[in-house]
């Protein structure tokens, strides 16, 4: 039999090559077996790592200011149109003010009035209640005189009773006009209730004076920011009531970003955090923003926390609704242990872990990451530079022997 089969390789010698290279085939085929499959490895390498947070939004329309009547009457003049940039203090409307200029007329008459009644009391009205005090007084002390003199006279028999109590009586009345004439010269004088009357209706004159005065200047629309006229409702000779609207005005200068990122990327943002943004009609073009307000509660809905961004010089090319894509920078190392974020499992989780490729098989290894960027995170305990991680992709096992079939 051993003949024959050496007579049979001897005469088909391209058999014999096929058997010796299966048999070498199996052998490799057990020695890989030993060695596990080969699968790609991640290096720990140390160098910069920056975390961004990129959101989606929209560019917010500018705030729209309502220009309403305060007054009834009817529109004298209109002087903007449609699409016509304003100034603060820019007058935009006016209306028939002559109503108000009637009211504010009569209260200066009124105003007038007062002052001249506070002004005749203390010129003419006071020093005239002091001469007639002063003259009480005077004809009180002479009636006093003659009431002691008709006592005399009665006591010896000269002047009758009836006599003497008219002198009693004269005597009674020049004490009463004399407390009458004080009275009435401490009103008029310096805090007196009559002064004081006189003041107070100054006072109110006065008032109303600036009340009228203001209801004449609500005559006259101005703008308070700078903006655009969008929609006029108002033309000369229309009615007007309190309320109505005249003008619709878009504020200008104030362009905002509004984004709603992930509720987990609350704990990242911080107002005042520069940031980078593109349009999505104009992917190349990209502008500088700043967040300017993030929201204090989270939508319960969606899961999202509203973030607006101010534009402090927006492109020409930027509407209102636009879908824009912004980049936030929210953190920075400069030279740190990094690896692949593919390369960490529970990534998210309090006790994130990797598999390590140690002595031909993946170990299992927790580690303690730190800042996270897009594709990579920091590892602050756990890994070493130089160490091979394998990726989450690889579907490999603790344990599991492997070859690396390239460094990343």
């Amino acid at each position: 039999m051993g003949k024959r089969l050496a007579g049979f390789w001897k005469k088909h010698p391209v058999w014999s090559l096929v058997l010796a290279a299966g048999v070498l085939l199996v052998a490799l085929g057990g020695v890989r077996s030993v060695r596990g499959p080969e699968v790609p490895v991640l290096v720990v390498k140390r160098g910069p790592l920056v975390h961004r947070v990129v959101m989606s939004g929209r560019v917010s329309p500018p705030a729209e200011l309502m220009v309403a009547s305060q007054l009834s009457g009817t529109v004298a003049r209109v002087l903007v149109d449609e699409g016509t940039r304003v100034q603060p203090g820019q007058v935009l409307v006016e209306l028939d003010a002559a109503p108000q200029e009637a009211d504010v007329a009569r209260a200066r008459a009124a105003l007038a009035q007062a002052r001249a009644r506070l002004g005749g009391l203390k010129e003419v009205g006071v020093p005239q209640r002091e001469e007639a005090m002063r003259r009480a007084e005077a004809e009180l002390a002479r009636v006093e005189r003659e009431a002691r003199r008709a006592e005399a006279l009665a006591e010896a028999g000269v002047m009758t009773r009836v006599q003497l109590e008219e002198a009693v009586t004269a005597l009674d009345l020049a004490r009463s006009r004399l407390a009458s004439a004080r009275a009435e010269a401490a009103g008029s004088g310096q805090g007196g209730s009559e002064q004081r009357q006189a003041e107070a209706a100054l006072a109110q004159a006065e008032a109303e004076l600036r009340a009228t005065e203001a209801r004449r200047a609500q005559a006259t629309l101005t703008a308070t920011t700078p903006a655009v006229v969008l929609t006029r409702e108002v033309d000369p000779g229309d009615s007007v009531q309190p309320g109505t609207r005249l003008l619709t005005l878009a504020r200008l200068g104030g362009t905002q970003l509004t984004v709603a990122p992930d509720e987990r990327n609350l704990a990242y943002l911080r107002v005042g955090q520069k940031a980078v943004a593109s349009a999505e009609a104009f992917p190349r073009e990209r502008f500088p923003a700043e967040v300017e307000t993030v929201a204090p509660s989270v939508n319960p809905d969606r899961g999202t926390v509203e973030v607006k961004l101010a534009v402090p010089q927006p492109p020409e090319y930027l509407r209102p609704g636009m879908t824009v894509s912004v980049d936030v920078e929210v953190g920075r190392r400069e030279d740190v242990r990094v690896v692949p974020l593919d390369g960490v499992h529970e990534a998210s989780s309090e006790s994130p872990w990797v598999l390590v490729l140690r002595d031909g098989r993946a170990e299992r290894v927790g580690v303690k990451t730190g800042l996270r960027g897009e594709d990579r995170v920091e590892v602050l305990e756990g890994l070493s530079e130089g160490d091979l991680v394998l990726p989450t992709s690889a579907k490999v096992k603790p344990g599991q022997r492997v070859r690396p079939a390239e460094e990343g």
